[in-house]
This record gives structure tokens, sequence and C-alpha cells, in this order.
């Protein structure tokens, strides 16, 4: 399922009190809004949307075999990670697709074409596994979540989320 929004009419703000956003999170922030002329009122809408639609695929990967012989349910502490991961985000970033991986990890992906992608996948232990190209720019790699965007994470999506 495709949740999408259009970034520009979203309002934007990084705030103290934003649940999960460390420092780099909110310096991202900033700079994801300065880069794309967003307003400073804060919302969650776009991300309450895509935490809705990820509940529902979770749902309907809930059993095993859901998918196919040998494919894993949706597992429950993935899912936890995963809207956490999501409430990390800082508010204007575009929504992502996602999927459910047939081992049970959630796979959230962020596709504009012409060589512009990032795909996370978010495990039951909380390990965030990224991989980006931008161009003929490669890059991946592993890493714990905290609670606080990666700012590994956080430096592909400015890179790939094409400006407006």
């Amino acid at each position: 399922m495709t949740v999408t929004d259009d970034p520009r009419s979203l309002p934007f703000q990084a705030r103290d009190s934003t649940p999960g956003m460390g420092s780099e999170a909110k310096d991202l922030a900033r700079r994801f809004g300065r880069a794309h002329g967003h307003s400073t009122a804060y919302s969650n809408a776009s991300r309450l949307i895509v935490k809705r639609a990820l509940a529902e695929a979770c749902e309907r990967a809930s059993v095993e075999g859901w998918a196919g012989p040998g494919t894993s349910a949706a597992e429950p502490m993935a899912i936890l990670y995963s809207e956490d991961f999501i409430d990390s985000l800082p508010s204007g970033f575009p929504s992502p697709e996602f999927s459910i991986a047939p081992t049970g990890e959630i796979i959230l992906e962020w596709d504009y074409g012409n060589r512009r992608v990032l795909l996370v996948s978010v495990d039951r232990d909380g390990v965030v596994s990224y991989a980006g190209r931008f161009g003929i720019e490669k890059g991946h790699a592993a890493v714990p979540f905290r609670g606080a965007l990666p700012r590994p994470i956080g430096e592909w999506l400015l890179r790939v989320f094409p400006k407006r």
C-alpha cells in the first residue's frame, strides 16, 4: 500500500517536545524545512495515516505462510519498532511505501526513480538496516534503533527526497 502526501502542503516544525526526536533529528528537520520551504506549524496527520495502513498490512500478515509456504508472520516487535521509527521521522518528510518481508521484518521504502531510492528494514531486535542509492552513490549499513532517527538514514532521506 502506498500512502502519499504532498510534502509541500504539510505543516512542518521540529519542536523539543516531539516524541523520539533527538538533537540530530531536530537538526535534520530544520534543514529539511528550510530546503523545502515548509511552514512552521507541526502536524502528525501523515504519520497517523501511515501507521494505520501499516497496522492493516501487518494484520493481513499476522499468520505464518501469509504470502506462501515458508513466510513468517509479521514480527510483533518489528511492528512496534517500525511505529517508533515512523514517529522519529521529522514531520514533513514524505510518507514511505511499506511491505512485510517474508522473514517478518517491516520494510519502508522511498523510491523516486532516477536512482533515488532508500530502503529501510526494521527487525524484531530493533536493528534498522538500510540501503540507499543516489545517482552512482550507494550506501548500506545496519544500526540499532534507539528511539531517534539514525543520522545516516536522515542524511539519505535528504539526498533521495526530490527537491520541488
